[in-house]
């Protein structure tokens, strides 16, 4: 598959070989990174890349993803950072019009080719050792306005969504040694129609760039619903996990507020197909959070492979509250909600 630029004018297409939306937990490889507060299964892409900024679509090299395609006219931009607080193209700011109204003449979902800029962006890296062997998948936390990735001469993925993390599998694509990474930065697409309100306009990569590696086992989604009966707490997990193993294990713990575990014991899987699992605890007394006491709970999801051995361990925090409407006043745990 190659790229195409008619995906920035099809309202249809607005995502191509992009992963599906997750949890937004971290993986840890075991406890004691979690005491590091640092992840070895994540490597941070952020910082200077090469940049070459085209003013206008036509403009914008074709082939700059190969590689031996030249760097003499490449300058360096910092990562994340918007294009335009960075010396390139124009700062706008419109609240009732678009862009391009008075300059072109289009309707939804066109774009105005000539006033379209376009970010071209190239990142060097090598697969940090605790990556290795592993799939491995790049994510965008955030891209204005859309934007085609390439790795090693091999088109992996287009998005749109500028606020939404965007992520790609590079595992087939990965080369030992240093690898090219290529991305191409548009201003408009048809989602710009989208967009009529008041705000600046911005471009390029924004957010964070990381690589993450997914274990030989792997908690895809997490799910926590938490819900509140009188004075006991209703806790609800669900979890999604993929490359499952016969005979692994995810065992699951909760710590109270004040530090007292309260669970500890091994998770059902309810789905063997979809491999889910889902399970329900009851909390007696649950000590509830609002917000002059934001009382939260620590939970620990461990996965083992069928050897026994640690692969993956998932920290997250969780707060049980009530929040209801009751005679037209909102209440938040039974008192009433004052919003100042």
């Amino acid at each position: 598959m190659k790229a195409n630029l008619e995906w920035l004018t099809n309202p249809e297409i607005f995502q191509v070989n992009r992963e599906e939306p997750h949890s937004d937990h971290i993986s840890y490889s075991s406890i004691d990174e979690i005491k590091l507060g640092k992840t070895s299964l994540r490597q941070s892409l952020n910082g200077k890349w090469y940049f070459l900024f085209s003013e206008t679509i036509e403009e914008a090299p074709n082939d700059f993803y190969l590689n031996d395609y030249p760097l003499d006219n490449f300058g360096l931009i910092n990562v994340p950072g918007h294009i335009e607080l960075q010396g390139y193209g124009n700062i706008q700011y419109i609240n009732k019009l678009y862009p391009w109204d008075g300059h072109s003449q289009i309707l939804p979902p066109e774009i105005d080719y000539n006033r379209t800029t376009v970010g071209n962006y190239i990142r060097y890296f090598k697969l940090d050792k605790n990556l290795k062997d592993k799939d491995v998948y790049i994510s965008f936390q955030g891209v204005e306005k859309s934007f085609f990735v390439w790795l090693n001469n091999h088109f992996i993925g287009y998005s749109e969504d500028s606020f939404t993390p965007s992520e790609f599998n590079l595992t087939p694509y990965l080369k030992e040694g240093e690898n090219k990474l290529s991305v191409q930065v548009f201003q408009n697409s048809s989602a710009s129609w989208l967009e009529d309100q008041d705000m600046f306009r911005f471009s390029g990569i924004f957010r964070d760039v990381y690589l993450y590696a997914k274990p030989e086992i792997h908690i895809d989604d997490i799910w926590y619903k938490t819900e509140v009966d009188n004075k006991d707490g209703i806790l609800t997990i669900r979890l999604k996990i993929s490359n499952y193993q016969k005979d692994s294990q995810i065992q699951f713990s909760l710590t109270s507020p004040d530090k007292k575990e309260l669970i500890k014991e091994n998770l059902v899987l309810t789905e063997k197909e979809n491999c889910l699992y889902s399970q329900s605890f009851k909390i007696p007394d649950v000590m509830l959070w609002d917000y002059n006491t934001p009382n939260l709970y620590s939970t620990l999801l461990t996965v083992k492979n069928n050897q026994g051995k640690v692969v993956e361990v998932v920290p997250y925090e969780i707060g049980f509250r009530k929040l209801e409407l009751k005679d037209g006043i909102i209440k938040l745990n039974d008192e009433r909600l004052i919003i100042k």
